[in-house]
């Protein structure tokens, strides 16, 4: 389990629950533009420790994301400090720390502006379905499902930020929000 002193994440398995009080964070985030990514590093293994949230720094504050078994997912505002001990499960033997995320399509989306954010809803017929967020447009109504990740359209590019099956995924794709992907 990760462990951040002090981070208290509130986790959703649905959209209608997540909606209810999540919508104005959602409403935040579209217009602010991403400086970088954060994610944990484990410099034993050298390699993103995916169980922690991924943080995305726009210009007015850090957005979390993250998930949690197979159907649950968290986002939180300024809901971290990154000076506090990370661990795992309790295990004081790993070596983490925040590094700023670097692959190679990062700077596609890099000091550019979000221009919506979808809502990925898994459906039990493994069907995804998704709701679309932008400065005009209101929730689509629901169907049953859990919830699964989301996608946030930047500039002609998306990133998806979806739930690995108790851990973080991040995958990008040139042009709108594939569509073939829900």
């Amino acid at each position: 389990m990760v462990c951040i002193k002090g981070y208290n994440p509130r986790f959703y398995s649905n959209c209608k629950d997540f909606m209810i009080y999540n919508k104005k964070l959602i409403k935040k985030v579209i217009g602010q533009k991403i400086n970088k990514i954060l994610w944990v590093w484990d410099k034993k293994s050298e390699t993103w420790y995916k169980d922690f949230p991924v943080v995305l720094e726009l210009d007015d504050g850090y957005f979390s994301l993250c998930a949690d078994k197979y159907s649950d997912f968290s986002i939180g505002w300024n809901n971290i400090d990154f000076n506090r001990e990370l661990s795992w499960s309790g295990n004081r033997d790993n070596e983490l720390e925040w590094r700023e995320y670097k692959t190679r399509n990062i700077s596609n989306i890099l000091d550019k502006t979000i221009d919506s954010v979808e809502i990925l809803n898994f459906l039990p017929q493994f069907i995804s379905d998704y709701r679309s967020y932008d400065k005009n447009e209101e929730m689509i109504v629901q169907k049953f499902g859990f919830l699964h990740g989301f996608g946030l359209t930047i500039e002609g590019q998306t990133m998806v930020i979806v739930n690995g099956l108790d851990d973080n995924n991040i995958v990008f794709f040139s042009g709108d929000f594939p569509h073939y992907y829900t």
